[in-house]
């Protein structure tokens, strides 16, 4: 018997369309460039409340998940606008040009995330199908790393079934990846609602790009296993979206502890992180790029170290608020690909 190795494996995902009910399946129309170990068996979840007085729960309140942690260390905006739609909520799609499609991707108000199907080809004849998957968490991290493109994203992903798979998806043609060299900055006072590209969006805005060292930035939907089905019958209950959780952290180094004194003693602030891969020869409009928009945060924690310049080096944490207008978070991707999660 032969074993199947790493580099034989495909990751497939339903790109264009979610399933139309949760578990119900979606055709796989994308194969993912990206590290991924093997979809893994959950354990199996009985119901965690106490049974005072009646019947143990019935075998049919026992589930199985299967768990996989995807990692990405070259992230192109397919991903990133994948990835976003079935993590938040699918966009709004529009064309630019003829050729660039600008995707707006917010948190969304429906309870229900989207769920998505994906197949696993562990090697010639043996390929796995994966329904009902629910992207639990992403990160998206990035920071000067030689030899690398400095832009990394992980997500966890859980299934709530796993059958034979036959489907085929192709990875996405001519997009650039996202450098973390390329990235751009800005602190701002307040977010306005626009989607420009390569410039910031904010209002009131200071460029930190040449201060910038990295950064980390956590959606977490805390979807467990034990919480996201009925243990008194076989229907999944997804958490609502309430219960997401948001992280951001940047590393900065700066002049002197006055820049830092004013960073941290500002009232509520915007954030804005953008790439933008340049204008292609003959076109006239940015084509490919990505800005992720925080509309409202709350400098929390501050970690400084004196450098012996007197140059400060600073971990910066943010407090996530929700925009009345724009929400938590806004995702503006640019690529020549759509429709995600529709």
């Amino acid at each position: 018997m032969s074993i199947p190795k790493a580099a034989s494996r495909q990751l497939l995902v339903s790109r264009a369309a979610r399933e139309s009910a949760f578990g119900g399946g979606a055709t796989v129309d994308r194969r993912l460039l990206i590290h991924a170990p093997p979809v893994r068996p959950a354990a199996n979840f009985l119901s965690p409340e106490p049974v005072l007085d009646g019947p143990a729960p019935a075998d049919a309140a026992r589930a199985t998940w299967y768990e996989g942690a995807w990692a990405w260390d070259a992230v192109r905006p397919d991903d990133l606008a994948w990835v976003l739609s079935y993590a938040l909520g699918p966009g709004t799609s529009t064309s630019v040009d003829g050729t660039a499609t600008r995707h707006v991707i917010l948190p969304g108000g429906a309870w229900a995330l989207p769920s998505f199907s994906a197949e696993e080809v562990v090697a010639a004849g043996w390929q796995d199908r994966y329904t009902g998957g629910l992207l639990r968490a992403l990160r998206l991290s990035g920071g000067p790393k030689p030899g690398s493109y400095g832009i990394t994203m992980n997500a966890d992903v859980l299934f709530r079934a796993r059958a034979s798979g036959s489907g085929s998806g192709s990875p996405v043609a001519g997009e650039p990846v996202w450098r973390f060299g390329q990235s751009r900055i800005w602190i701002g006072s307040a977010y306005g609602g626009t989607t420009l590209l390569g410039e910031t969006n904010l209002s009131g805005a200071t460029e930190m790009t040449g201060q910038w060292t990295g950064f980390s930035a956590l959606f977490d939907n805390r979807v467990a296993p034990e919480r996201a089905i009925d243990f008194y019958g076989s229907t999944v209950a997804i958490p609502e979206r309430g219960t997401r959780a948001y992280d951001l952290r940047l590393s900065l180094e700066i002049a002197n502890r006055t820049l830092l004194d004013s960073l941290i003693a500002s009232a509520v602030q915007a954030v804005e992180i953008g790439w933008a891969s340049g204008v292609l020869a003959g076109e006239t409009v940015q084509e490919f790029g990505a800005h992720l928009i925080w509309p409202k945060v709350l400098p929390h924690e501050a970690l400084a170290r004196d450098g012996a310049d007197g140059r400060v080096t600073v971990e910066l944490a943010w407090r996530i608020l929700s925009d009345a207008t724009h929400g938590p978070f806004v995702g503006v991707v640019w690529n020549r690909t759509t429709p995600y999660a529709g």
